[in-house]
């Protein structure tokens, strides 16, 4: 009995209760829950909705019916749209609202994920993995993005976590471990067929293969459990398998029908890459699970160290004596169980992906997010087993003892079932405590080793526009700066409609071109004169054009008849500007050539806007009087230039254009290969003048002979300051090592004109 004396025992008011462990697991795993949530929702409007999300985002304005219709001419089931769009009426339509959706379905994959190790491994395991998979930086990335795939694997892991359920009351239980706590609830076997049966139905009806990879890390779980009990008990549990078995043919049978409707579709589908083999299918597999999808590279020492920790860590835990859970001589434990459904879901879905490229090519990380938890629980098993190999030997070495032997270790768990080594009974005394400490520590330094390096592609995903998606609203914002009422956006893949509409909302005039794949040449043709005669300037926003435009009849059809810009690129969508050219326009500029680095000629040129009262000729282009150019901040100056080769070129030069201020200063640059971006100088013949070709290039032709057509043009930063003090120069260099070609006049580099700047 306590005492309640003034001296003696604990006095009421001093009296508490420790917290029961179950508890304070329990709160532990809603934190990393909480943290997920955190990750996937931090800086979620950061990036722009890039094309798939477009097609999510408009999608999901439409009724049910419009959803399966579409649904039904694409290479996506519809259950994702349907959700997404119940979502929006309820949460709204911007791009926080969206990605809120997918945050949610990401953290029912944290979760999952951490119940999946618990029940392996038992509650520290299962905070630890849990952990690992909240920062993950490749699962925030879809935690993040308005697409189907982290539905999927959210269901995939809820059959994960039922299969090992199932497996536990299978096998495991022979195997005294002690953690009564993480064994599975009972319930109806009906109801286990009904709820296994919904969620292979939903993740078929999410994605074709990833929700087919989400099904199978479930199913082979469950046969990796069937195999243990055939070995154990030398009988296949029938019971087991009809449950399992009947509720995949449940789901096969309800996903039939939509199957069959969309068959035709995906049987036409292109690949989606080049072929890929199972070497680099296993490779990017890795890559992709510990680092993400983008993030700057991360070097060796952190790839070695992450290695280290998952080969020391999960040998000790199943060759070694992890967890108190190996019997001497034995290897049928729970560490083997644990580390065998790790590597089994991690490798399902690569795998998948790797039999489906034999007929198509199929490789992209999105695929694979279903074998994420295997991944985690991997990495987690490594930094739980490195904490109790370093507590079990501080323990050993404090006792001098044995742990196969009677007394001191070999009768008690080494760290414990922990996280970061554990604090269980090691030996007696402070050896025991001590050791539980040091092993905590250093279980707390693994952690430390995996995380960081993942820390980093985490911020660099957050900060970093490099390693974003596509910024399709970085390039409407561009498109609205510039362009105005009479100028024309092309999208050059017929879908981008959608995501750039998203942005733009019919701010301008828009054509998906060119039209049809293959490119029908002649229709394409017509709708790009017709744009033409209409609109003054072009935008055109470009991407995959490997597919769309593989012969860039866009890009050449606008580099023969408009002055081309930039060409920049937003992730990996290029935005391109033409600009018609600028009135009034100069007469030829120079009477004699001019020969850069004895090898390439300046023919002619002409610039606009001119003031009508400079350039004039007056004889040779030494006497004639300076060519003056008025623009305006903002706005562009026009150059049409005329090359030939006096020789044969051993190299692609890039031509500069670039605005000098009164000191020397450049203000702004264009560098550009000839004809807009599209002839290699390296590629071109000389030809005796006396044989002159036409100088403008026909429409189809990607490298015309001859003297060579380049439509320059510049933007005068919106921010220069007014005044008559700046310069035009034109030249050309060497992108490999940036040396100029001098020019036969002399310098580096010729003055084509003073500019005028006004004011915006």
């Amino acid at each position: 009995m306590g005492n309640t004396g003034r001296h003696g025992g604990i006095t009421g008011r001093h009296r508490f209760r420790a917290l029961d462990p179950s508890a304070t697991a329990a709160i532990a795993a809603w934190i990393v829950v909480a943290l997920a949530l955190a990750a996937r929702l931090f800086r979620a409007d950061a990036q722009s909705l890039w094309y798939d999300e477009g097609t999510s985002a408009q999608l999901a304005g439409r009724t049910a019916r419009g959803i399966v219709t579409a649904a039904a001419g694409d290479i996506h089931p519809p259950l994702y749209y349907l959700l997404l769009a119940a979502w929006s009426r309820l949460f709204g339509h911007g791009v926080v609202a969206l990605r809120a959706l997918s945050a949610i379905l990401g953290t029912a994959q944290v979760a999952a994920t951490l119940a999946i190790a618990r029940r392996l491994g038992g509650a520290r395991l299962g905070l630890v993995a849990g952990l690992l998979a909240a920062t993950s930086p490749y699962l925030i990335w879809y935690g993040q993005e308005v697409r189907m795939y982290v539905l999927a694997a959210a269901l995939g892991a809820g059959l994960v976590v039922l299969a090992v359920g199932d497996v536990d009351a299978l096998v495991a239980h022979g195997d005294r471990h002690g953690d009564a706590d993480v064994r599975p609830r009972p319930v109806s076997a009906a109801a286990r067929t009904a709820l296994i049966a919904l969620l292979a139905t939903a993740a078929l009806y999410t994605q074709y293969l990833a929700g087919a990879a989400a099904v199978a890390v479930g199913g082979a779980v469950m046969a990796l459990g069937w195999a243990a009990a055939w070995r154990r008990r030398g009988a296949l549990p029938r019971a087991s398998m009809g449950r399992w078995l009947g509720a995949y043919a449940v789901a096969a049978a309800l996903f039939a029908p939509w199957l069959v409707r969309a068959w035709p579709v995906l049987r036409d589908w292109p690949a989606l890459g080049a072929p890929v083999g199972l070497g680099f299918v296993g490779r990017e597999a890795v890559r992709t699970y510990a680092f993400g999808v983008k993030g700057p590279a991360v070097g060796g020492a952190a790839w070695g160290l992450m290695v280290a920790v998952v080969v020391v860590g999960v040998g000790w835990v199943m060759w070694g004596r992890g967890w108190g859970w190996l019997r001497a001589g034995s290897r049928g434990g729970r560490g083997w169980w644990a580390g065998g459904v790790a590597r089994v879901v991690a490798a399902v879905p690569p795998a998948m992906v790797w039999v489906a490229s034999l007929r198509r090519p199929a490789w992209n990380p999105k695929f694979i997010v279903a074998g994420a938890p295997g991944f985690e629980v991997l990495l987690a098993v490594g930094v739980v087993g490195i904490g109790e190999a370093v507590a079990w030997a501080w323990a050993t070495r404090a006792t001098h003892a044995s742990p196969l032997r009677g007394g001191g270790v070999g009768r008690r768990r080494a760290g414990g079932a922990g996280g970061a080594g554990g604090t269980g009974d090691v030996g007696g005394g402070g050896g025991g405590m001590r050791g539980g400490i040091v092993g905590s520590a250093a279980g707390a330094i693994a952690l430390a080793v995996v995380l960081w390096p993942r820390l980093v592609v985490w911020r660099a995903n957050a900060y970093d526009a490099a390693y974003q998606r596509d910024d399709y609203r970085g390039i409407a914002a561009e498109i609205a700066a510039r362009a105005g009422a009479e100028d024309a956006v092309v999208l050059n893949a017929p879908s981008q409609v959608e995501v750039f509409g998203y942005y733009d909302r019919g701010a301008h005039a828009t054509f998906p071109l060119p039209i049809g794949r293959p490119v029908d040449v002649a229709a394409t043709e017509r709708a790009l004169s017709a744009l033409g005669a209409r609109h003054r300037d072009v935008y055109a926003v470009l991407w995959a054009t490997n597919e769309s435009d593989p012969e860039s009849r866009v890009e050449s059809w606008l580099n023969a008849r408009r002055h081309k810009a930039d060409d920049r690129w937003f992730g990996n969508v290029r935005l391109a500007a033409w600009v018609a050219e600028r009135q009034p326009s100069s007469r030829p500029l120079i009477d004699t050539p001019v020969v850069f680095g004895d090898t390439i000629e300046l023919l002619e040129i002409v610039a606009a806007p001119a003031r009508p009262d400079t350039g004039s000729h007056g004889g040779s282009s030494q006497t004639r009087q300076p060519l003056t150019l008025d623009a305006r901040a903002g706005g562009y100056v026009t150059l049409d230039a005329v090359w030939h080769a006096v020789r044969p070129v051993d190299r692609d030069y890039v031509v500069f254009t670039q605005l000098v201020d009164r000191d020397g200063r450049m203000v702004v640059t264009r560098d550009m290969r000839p004809h807009g971006g599209m002839s290699s100088t390296s590629t071109w013949r000389p030809l005796p003048l006396d044989q002159p070709s036409s100088p403008a290039p026909s429409y189809d032709s990607a490298m015309p002979d001859g003297p060579v057509l380049d439509l320059i043009a510049l933007r005068i930063p919106p921010d220069a300051p007014p005044g008559d003090s700046y310069r035009l120069v034109l030249g050309l260099y060497d992108p490999t090592t940036g040396q100029r070609l001098a020019p036969d006049t002399g310098g580096d580099a010729i003055d084509v004109a003073s500019v005028t700047v006004a004011p915006p």
